[in-house]
């Protein structure tokens, strides 16, 4: 606050000596009145030679800064800004200057100026900019990348990020943060800076060339360079991803072994009526003398036949769906399909302990991936079972119970089984600890972490002795994906197309199973010409001397030259063929198979396949128009 407006000069002087920062009384015209201790050491005069001064002596008369502070103490009364000063030795230096404009009860009022000197401010800010610079040095020690922002505009970067994020030497100085977020990433990044989180969350980076990676961040609000800013620090999740999916995949692989007997024992009930049916109806109409009863009965026997061939096909599409390797693309997934696949592959082992009840009605696509979720539930339901001792299936009940709440679904998975003792259940998500005698105690905590992952939660409850609860909770999706054409009926014989009939094409069998090819060979004989190879490598070779076809029928995996390598030879040698090829594959499990169909849109039929869907896909690629598998 300005001194009172009616002090005269001895009061106005005396205030001044009794104030420990540089301080001069003055009059307007120029002349000083007087100097305080602190002023004259500031400047190197005595108080008699700093009282014989005049003001423009102590300043840089050509400091555009001057006349602009004077114009504004004249409309206000106060001016306060940074102006060039003088000292005795014609020494200049910067110096923050407070001007206010004293009236007095007689004559032409005083000017009261107090000064701080910014010199020793500026050595500060100089030094702290030294030590911000050693620190940005010092952060090079680290292997997190460390990004410094000030409202989202990049101040500096680590070596770590720069390596990390590709970026040039100067790290993108200048940049928006948000360039470096994947857009999936940006609405989440956002929200956590406007809140000025600290908890550690993840997200997508996405490099200076283009390219995406999972990232844990952690940021925190810090001083930089006298002004608040973020410090982010991120760490690249994805050898971590790879290791949980290496490790989730293990955990399944074990489960696929746990189970093995009880599933060879669903797969093996349905073989036997199919191998007994077919020696029988083969016996019937190979007999000498087959009347139309025996026909008709062939007939009745074929179909009970083909009945367990789709009760296989059903098991062993069960078991490929879990064991994917294939299990890091997220998107909606219906969560009824998954709970029943994973109820039948989990059948084995709870027949024989309890009921198995499953109340899942109509439900939103969760947000989530197929094989994961399959591993959740198949895992808390083989918990369940393995909570029930064997031989009491009337007096015991597993329960799988799900329904929409809010923008989740919430999944209960509960068994009246033995129970978590208390002294484990708080640690019953924690890698290695298990409540069976044979148990590895990792397949809980890979639930948890794949739950988690999701944006999902699972909790337990549990009463020793009278049974436990599991609830899944996992967020609905935002969009369900489009549905799959219904699968049409079988074809009743390879002569009535189901469409109208098709003008005869040249078809190329490529199939290292003998009795497979004759098979397609027969089925496809009344509607086509087809030629039946072995190898991939001869039908190279009958290529290379002329032959044409309109479709090409290539198993994926053949040894000596692969379905992909012949692909590959196709594409460079006759490209007009490329359009025409259909694979066909008993599963995509290899490494270099799962590369080669994230780069080709060529359709495959997966094994077993229906007749009706053998034409279909057939019908497309000879007549070059769009095709859909059927799920038959």
């Amino acid at each position: 606050m300005p001194p009172p407006t009616t002090i005269d000069d001895e009061v106005l002087c005396r205030l001044a000596h009794l104030i420990p920062t540089p301080v001069i009384v003055a009059r307007p015209s120029g002349a000083l009145v007087d100097a305080n201790a602190a002023a004259c050491a500031l400047f190197g005069y005595t108080a008699e030679e700093m009282r014989a001064r005049g003001r423009a002596e102590l300043c840089d008369l050509e400091d555009p800064r001057l006349v602009a502070g004077t114009a504004v103490r004249s409309a206000t009364g106060t001016s306060v800004g940074e102006l060039r000063l003088v000292k005795k030795s014609g020494a200049q230096f910067e110096a923050e200057l407070t001007s206010t404009f004293i009236p007095q009860p007689e004559g032409e009022g005083r000017l009261w100026l107090s000064m701080r000197d910014l010199t020793s401010v500026r050595s500060t800010e100089a030094a702290l900019r030294v030590r911000e610079d050693e620190l940005i040095a010092l952060s090079d020690a680290t292997l997190e990348a460390l990004f410094v922002h000030q409202d989202g505009t990049i101040l500096a970067t680590n070596k770590a990020a720069r390596e990390l994020y590709r970026l040039p030497p100067d790290g993108a100085v200048g940049r928006r943060l948000l360039d470096f977020i994947a857009p999936e990433g940006v609405d989440e990044v956002q929200r956590r800076i406007a809140a000025r989180s600290s908890e550690p969350y993840e997200s997508v980076g996405l490099r200076a060339d283009g390219t995406k990676f999972p990232a844990a961040v952690q940021a925190r609000t810090a001083s930089f360079r006298g002004r608040p800013a973020r410090l982010a620090a991120i760490r690249d999740l994805t050898e971590v991803h790879r290791m949980h999916a290496s490790l989730a995949f293990a955990d399944r692989m074990a489960s696929v072994g746990t189970l093995a007997a009880g599933v060879a024992h669903e797969i093996n009930n349905p073989l036997s009526f199919v191998t007994l049916g077919l020696d029988h109806a083969v016996g019937l109409l190979e007999a000498a003398g087959s009347t139309p009863d025996d026909v008709r009965a062939a007939v009745d026997t074929l179909r009970d036949a083909q009945i367990g061939a789709q009760r296989v096909q059903t098991i062993v599409g069960d078991l490929k769906a879990f064991s994917s390797p294939v299990d890091e693309t997220a998107g909606p997934v219906e969560l009824r399909r998954v709970i029943e696949y994973a109820a039948r592959m989990a059948a084995v082992e709870i027949k024989h302990r309890a009921r198995l009840t499953l109340d899942v009605g109509d439900l939103p696509m969760v947000a989530g991936n197929e094989t994961r979720l399959g591993q959740v539930f198949l895992n808390l339901l083989v918990n369940a079972a393995h909570a029930i001792p064997q031989g009491a299936a009337d007096r015991h009940e597993i329960s799988v119970r799900a329904h929409a709440e809010g923008a989740h679904v919430v999944v209960a998975v509960s068994d009246t089984g033995d129970g978590i003792a208390r002294e484990v259940i708080g640690r019953i998500f924690e890698p290695f600890v298990s409540t069976k005698s044979h148990g590895t105690g990792l397949g809980l905590a890979i639930c948890h972490g794949i739950v988690s992952r999701l944006g999902g939660s699972i909790d337990v409850t549990s009463k020793p002795g009278r049974g436990t609860t599991f609830r899944v909770r996992l967020p609905s999706a935002r969009a369900a994906p489009a549905s799959q054409p219904a699968a049409a009926p079988l074809r009743a014989a390879a002569s009535q197309p189901a469409a109208g009939p098709l003008a005869r094409r040249r078809v190329l069998l490529v199939d290292d199973e003998v009795t497979l090819r004759a098979v397609i060979g027969r089925l496809l004989e009344s509607d086509y010409d087809v030629t039946e190879l072995g190898s991939a490598r001869d039908a190279l070779a009958l290529l290379e001397q002329g032959a044409t076809f309109d479709a090409v029928l290539c198993d994926l995996l053949m040894p000596a030259m692969t379905g992909m390598e012949f692909f590959t030879r196709v594409v460079e040698r006759f490209p007009a063929l490329v359009d025409r090829m259909i694979f066909l594959t008993g599963g995509v499990f290899t490494h270099e198979a799962i590369t080669f169909f994230e780069k080709t849109t060529r359709p495959r039929l997966q094994k077993p396949f229906s007749a009706d869907a053998l034409f279909a896909a057939l019908r497309a690629v000879t007549e070059l128009t769009p095709w859909a598998p059927t799920s038959s």
